[in-house]
């Protein structure tokens, strides 16, 4: 039976998963999908193995990660439009972006929060060996009423511990918002890539992070309402 996707955003809270005791384990969508098959879940870990993740969230991913991301050097094969390119080249703080673009009116939707298997090119680029478990969170990022963004974050267990500690229990904060806060986070080149989304084929971007010594992949995928409301900004203006 082909596994359903289900966008939380767009159905009503009743219809949402149940939720998932903590070290709740499953695999990663990304083969499952393709091949149709169920989601095995694995037997919980032993106490100890991997930190605790609250009980009141939810397995539910809303994006497959894509197989290839263009490094700077082929940016130019992705045909960016200019309005899309500056959003995806942005340095700082994404979600401070956003808060400004929407004078305030901005919140963040926990959409997925779980322990499972990276997608391979994931597990690639943090260093993971195969079939390491990490956390997984996927968000939407709203502003003015309307999602603007997807982000999907993998962070390896051993990022989450010491000051990587607060990373676990985010809820419906902003993972960027916490991370660009702190002077020692060093950020790679910004890939670029395009992304199937319910709203279509968008562009996304993935930033590797150090996040005090340790390993966190950020990937956001930026959704046509954002450009809407962005034109309409420009059109309004005096």
């Amino acid at each position: 039976m082909p596994v359903t996707r289900v966008v939380p955003e767009l159905i009503g809270r009743a219809s949402l998963p149940k939720q998932l005791p903590p070290f709740q384990l499953h695999d990663s969508p990304f083969s499952s999908r393709r091949t149709g098959a169920a989601h095995n879940l694995p037997s919980p870990p032993l106490p100890g193995m991997l930190p605790a993740i609250p009980s009141s969230v939810f397995s539910m991913p809303v994006w497959i990660p894509p197989r290839h991301w263009l490094p700077p050097a082929r940016y130019w094969q992705a045909q960016v439009p200019a309005q899309v390119r500056a959003w995806l080249l942005e340095p700082g703080s994404l979600t401070a972006q956003l808060v400004a673009l929407s004078h305030g009116d901005f919140r963040v939707r926990l959409l997925a929060h779980y322990w499972g298997r990276p997608a391979p090119e994931e597990a690639r680029r943090l260093g993971l060996p195969p079939g390491r478990f990490a956390l997984i969170r996927e968000v939407a990022l709203i502003g003015c009423g309307q999602p603007w963004v997807r982000a999907r974050s993998v962070l390896p267990a051993s990022s989450l511990t010491g000051a990587g500690r607060r990373l676990r229990k985010l809820g419906n904060r902003s993972l960027g918002g916490l991370l660009f806060r702190d002077p020692t986070l060093k950020r790679g080149a910004i890939e670029i890539a395009r992304l199937d989304q319910p709203e279509g084929r968008v562009f996304a971007r993935r930033s590797h992070l150090v996040y005090h010594g340790r390993p966190v992949l950020v990937a956001e995928c930026f959704l046509p309402a954002l450009f809407a409301h962005e034109a309409a900004q420009v059109d309004s203006s005096p």
